[in-house]
């Protein structure tokens, strides 16, 4: 790699977010060594273990499927590739698939239970949560109620 070229993980946010978008999508059917091989490019393993401080031998069977990656390497690895972290956490099968984005049916499902959620009585003396909580922490807190009360809102 030349001295004027950026690794491949130094790359805008907006043009990061993309890249792991397209990166995630080109290899989501491939096992986890053959997407790290891949990702890796033209690169060397040397170049990669440079800028990573990860083996090369290592690198090598990670890629060759006889070695399986730990969460701090595939860190390493996902930020100088530039690639989400979790998206490489559930190729190794360390991390469960993330659930699909709600629907438009759904969040409006999720709204309708969070705000009966809030409405018990037996909350009310609770601290109040932040108003602009993302779909996913109200979807949460739903589920947990259910648990807890034994009542169905979803």
């Amino acid at each position: 790699m030349s001295s004027d070229q950026a690794p491949a993980g130094a790359t805008g946010s907006e043009e990061r977010e993309t890249m792991d978008r397209e990166r995630t999508h080109e290899y989501q059917d491939l096992p986890i060594g053959a997407t790290l091989r891949k990702l890796r490019g033209s690169l060397s393993l040397r170049d990669v273990e440079g800028f990573t401080g990860i083996s090369n031998p290592y690198l090598s069977n990670l890629e060759s499927g006889t070695k399986k990656p730990g969460h701090k390497v595939l860190l390493k690895l996902a930020m100088f590739y530039g690639v989400d972290v979790d998206y490489l956490l559930e190729l190794a099968g360390l991390q469960a698939p993330r659930a699909p984005d709600p629907g438009p049916v759904e969040t409006a499902d999720i709204e309708r239970s969070y705000r009966c959620l809030l409405d018990d009585p037996r909350l009310r003396s609770c601290p109040r949560p932040h108003p602009d909580l993302p779909v996913d922490a109200k979807r949460f807190m739903v589920q947990a109620y259910e648990r807890l009360t034994g009542k169905a809102l979803l």
